[in-house]
C-alpha cells in the first residue's frame, strides 16, 4: 500500500553514496544523495518474499515506450538457498535458484534467465508510488510457490541463520530518455 510502518521492526539496508554504503557504477552519473539515495527492506516467511525501497530521488522518470532499466527502477539480485562458498557467476535453477527483479513503475518485472517476463502487475501484492516532495516507494509480496512453479526451482524454505546472497542495483533516469546513473550496494556488481 506504499505506508512503510510495517516495516518499523526490519532494520533497513541504507544506501548513499555520500556515505560510503553505496557505489557508483562506472560511466553514471548521480550528484548527491537528493539525485538518488534510499533504504530497502527484505523479509521472508514461509509462504512469500517481501521486499520494500523508500527512494530518495529529485526527479521521477517514467516512459512506458522505454526499456524498463533506462527509467527510475530498483533492481534486487539475491539467491533463496543457503549460500556457503563461492558465489554463482550466472543464474542458476533448481536447488539454489537465482533471481533479478527489477520494480518498475508499472511492473515487478523477473529478469535473466526467466526472459523478461512480468510477475506482478500494481494491485495488492504490488506498489509503485510517488512520494511527496520527491521520490517514492515500492512494495512487493512475491509468492515463493509461484516462483517454485513457475520456474521449476525447489520452493524456498527460509530458516533463521541462512546465508541469502543479495545485491542491489538502482537505475536513475532524469527524464532525458536514457538512464544517468546506477548505483549499487556492493562493488562488485
Amino acid at each position: 500500500d506504499g505506508t512503510l510502518s510495517e516495516w518499523s521492526a526490519i532494520t533497513p539496508i541504507h544506501m548513499a553514496l555520500s556515505d560510503g554504503s553505496a557505489f557508483l557504477v562506472t560511466n553514471s552519473t548521480i550528484t548527491n544523495d537528493d539525485d538518488l539515495s534510499l533504504d530497502a527492506y527484505v523479509a521472508v516467511d514461509n509462504n512469500y518474499l517481501y521486499i520494500a525501497y523508500d527512494v530518495e530521488d529529485d526527479i521521477i522518470s517514467h516512459n512506458p515506450a522505454l526499456s524498463t532499466y533506462l527509467n527510475d527502477a530498483p533492481d534486487i539480485f539475491l539467491g533463496l538457498y543457503n549460500w556457503h562458498g563461492k558465489p554463482h557467476t550466472t543464474y542458476k535453477r533448481g536447488a539454489e535458484p537465482d533471481y533479478h527483479f527489477r520494480m518498475a513503475k508499472d511492473r515487478l518485472l523477473i529478469d535473466g534467465l526467466a526472459g523478461g517476463d512480468s510477475l506482478l502487475i500494481p494491485g495488492a501484492d504490488y506498489y509503485w508510488g510517488e512520494t511527496f516532495p520527491t521520490g517514492y516507494v515500492v512494495e512487493a509480496r512475491i509468492s515463493l510457490a509461484e516462483l517454485s512453479t513457475r520456474f521449476n526451482d525447489n520452493l524456498f524454505v527460509p530458516v533463521e541463520g541462512m546465508r541469502i546472497p543479495m545485491d542491489f542495483s538502482i537505475n536513475d533516469a532524469d527524464a532525458t530518455g536514457e538512464r544517468e546513473g546506477i548505483m549499487t550496494y556492493s562493488p562488485y556488481n
